[in-house]
């Protein structure tokens, strides 16, 4: 009997069956929890960066590492979080009877003429309204990697970012108008008297366009000089805009 050939078919067998069993995912995350759903499995997280990673699943220290990888067995579903000392890319790796998930929602809203407005993302973009009862599907739009939504005495204007260009989409009297902005990576708006107030960052500065009710740009000014700025918001009916810029929240009183 040949037992080498034996034991090297034996071995493409499990490997088989592993394969049959185990599926592989990876996600990245800036340090935002990641939700694992499955079984018995490896997990590795791998961190970018400056600093010290501290790693909990359920609530319960697994690991740390500085600027490398740690990794741990799970039998169960659970969410993965993390404790970061400065801004790091965090990657997870997961060989295991389920999968990774970090699909990270935003919801925005806003109000006019008693009307309440609300904008959710996922795999495409809806629009929901409600006059006080239940709300209802407005429409649909592309996915985007950002957005917001404002309302006023000029429309529905929303605001998106998809494929690091942002897009502005008028909606009034049953018509839609868009106009492009440049390249950015995150945006907000507000109505502002008779027009539309939207910001916009990429990885140099945050501007802030005024616009009128049609869209026509009125005037811009830098409202911050940062490149790790990561969200942009709005304190709807007003312009007050605040920044994420790393750990900090940066509040700018507009006008």
């Amino acid at each position: 009997m040949d037992y080498g050939k034996e034991a090297y078919y034996k071995a493409l067998e499990i490997e088989d069956r592993l394969s049959e069993t185990f599926t592989a995912t990876t996600v990245t995350t800036d340090g935002r929890a990641v939700s694992y759903e499955g079984g018995i499995g490896l997990i590795s997280v791998n961190a970018i960066g400056d600093g010290l990673v501290k790693v909990y699943f359920d609530g319960v220290a697994v690991g740390e590492t500085k600027a490398g990888s740690t990794s741990f067995t799970v039998t169960k579903s659970g969410e993965i979080t993390f404790e970061i000392q400065s801004e790091m890319e965090i990657t997870v790796c997961a060989l295991a009877k389920g999968r990774l998930i970090a699909e990270y929602v935003k919801l925005v809203g806003d109000e006019y003429g008693g009307t309440t407005y609300a904008l959710i993302g996922g795999e495409e973009l809806t629009v929901y309204s409600s006059d006080g009862g239940e709300f209802t599907k407005v429409t649909t739009y592309v996915k985007a990697d950002d957005y917001d939504l404002a309302v006023g005495v000029s429309g529905l204007l929303l605001g998106v970012i998809r494929n690091g260009k942002a897009q502005i989409l008028l909606t009034a009297d049953g018509q839609t108008k868009t106009f492009m902005l440049g390249s950015y990576s995150h945006i907000a708006v507000t109505s502002h008297s008779d027009g539309w107030l939207v910001a916009v960052s990429n990885d140099e500065e945050t501007l802030v366009f005024s616009l009128s009710a049609s869209l026509a740009i009125n005037e811009s000014f830098r409202a911050h000089l940062s490149p790790t700025v990561k969200g942009l918001a709005f304190v709807k009916g007003s312009t007050t805009l605040a920044i994420e810029d790393g750990k900090r929240i940066i509040v700018r009183a507009l006008a």
